[in-house]
């Protein structure tokens, strides 16, 4: 080993610096203790100041850069600045509202895509990827899961499945749905959900009674607004059974874009179901009650647990005459004290759980707090279609922070109080650079 000063360390790395480019190689060089060596030299093992320093070297790489063209207004292309001789990058390519992709091309190498991904691969040269977008002038809409009903579109009337169209950036598209009937069973609407493109399916709410005129709105995330009407009912005469109708009206004033499918299910108006229609801030909905007896498996009274949980657009059907209880958790980061209910169809109300409430020991055990309670009658009108609607807001934290040894604003704390205090003060500023 030969201890070096500074000077002769310079000298040292200008000589390889030298020889490296002579050598048609590249040095490699980093901040403080990095590692380096060279194959050929084999220079390895000199100490510096106390503390040791490799040199390598590796071959010099020919990279090759990357330029883009395309209409800015019509979508964003993104990609790598440089690629290595040989080599090949990725390019993702998003059209904006209203636009598709019409080409890819790139001035060198070859390109393959997955989906709007596309892959330049065995560049050799410069290269400028063009992309181009073309306008779309219509979307698809129609269903993928109709049950019990009838859609008229466009002066067309399916009583199936349908996949039609619309055009591109209008205000609003309207549809009307109507049940079936027969001898035996009259059918209501009780279930509308819409999913844009490849988003998810998001649940739409729909009247809460069979009154003529009864309208609701729902919004969803990307600000469309669907209203649901439920119209003059009628009947031909011949069963005896009401047919309610209905008109859909989607609405967006900034236009409306993207392929539209919806599920559409009605049922027979007999049958008492709760639906779990939204859930914000909430986790899914467990359950204590009885099976309808028109479903194989257990009837008696019994929790109905995680695994059976209900999710937004989820439901269970129930006997006439019977308790049914609810059982809510709020999702960590949302405030348990301020939660809403809403149970269209029914008169019920949160409350807490408390070792008196029917299936406490397993609702406590998995985490849920509040439960509120739907009681059942023979009456056909009353308890048949229940929509349940709750929200948490996000909770807010005072949070205190300690400077002085485990003690805050002159009272001392325990350890256990100190780590809750460190961690909410952590997820605030978290919460802060994150939003």
């Amino acid at each position: 080993m030969h201890s070096l000063n500074d000077g002769l360390k310079m000298g040292l790395i200008q000589a390889l610096k030298r020889y490296s480019e002579k050598a048609g190689l590249r040095l490699f060089c980093r901040e403080e203790n990095q590692m380096f060596h060279t194959e050929k030299d084999n220079l390895s093992g000199i100490e510096l100041n106390g503390k040791t320093i490799n040199l390598y070297y590796q071959k010099k790489v020919t990279r090759y850069t990357i330029s883009y063209s395309y209409d800015h207004e019509q979508g964003n292309v993104t990609g790598v600045e440089e690629v290595e001789a040989g080599g090949s990058f990725n390019v993702l390519v998003e059209p904006e509202k209203g636009y598709e992709i019409a080409n890819v091309k790139s001035s060198d190498g070859n390109v393959s895509n997955n989906g709007n991904v596309y892959t330049i691969s065995e560049v050799n040269q410069n290269v400028t990827v063009s992309v181009t977008f073309d306008k779309v002038k219509t979307y698809k809409i129609g269903t993928s899961n109709q049950s019990n009903l009838s859609v008229t579109y466009n002066s067309r009337t399916y009583p199936s499945n349908f996949t039609s169209t619309y055009t591109a950036g209008g205000k609003s598209i309207g549809f009307t749905i109507r049940t079936n009937q027969s001898n035996k069973q009259e059918f209501e609407l009780n279930s509308l959900q819409i999913k844009v493109d490849d988003g998810n399916y998001q649940n739409i709410r729909l009247p809460g009674d069979l009154s003529s005129g009864d309208s609701v709105t729902t919004e969803l995330s990307d600000g469309t607004r669907v209203t649901v009407v439920e119209n003059d009912t009628s009947s031909d005469g011949f069963y005896s059974k009401t047919i309610h109708n209905y008109t859909v009206t989607i609405r967006n004033s900034d236009g409306i874009y993207g392929d539209i499918d919806m599920r559409i299910n009605c049922k027979d108006v007999s049958y008492k179901e709760a639906w779990v229609q939204e859930l914000n801030g909430i986790d899914a909905v467990t359950w204590y009650g009885k099976l309808h007896q028109r479903h194989a498996g257990d009837h008696s009274f019994k929790y109905h647990g995680i695994s059976e949980a209900l999710t937004p657009g989820t439901f269970t059907e129930m006997e006439n005459n019977e308790d049914y209880y609810f059982y809510v958790k709020v999702l960590p980061g949302y405030d348990a004290e301020n939660i809403s209910l809403s149970v269209a169809g029914m008169d019920t109300e949160l409350k807490e759980l408390t070792s008196n409430t029917i299936g406490y020991t397993e609702a406590k055990r998995d985490g849920y707090t509040h439960y509120f309670k739907i009681t059942t009658t023979s009456n056909r009108n009353e308890a048949k279609n229940v929509r349940i609607i709750i929200s948490a807001p996000y909770a807010s934290y005072n949070v205190r922070y300690d400077f002085a040894g485990g003690n805050i604003d002159g009272e001392t704390i325990d350890a256990q109080g100190w780590q809750a205090y460190a961690y909410l003060f952590v997820f605030e500023l978290f919460h802060e650079h994150i939003y």
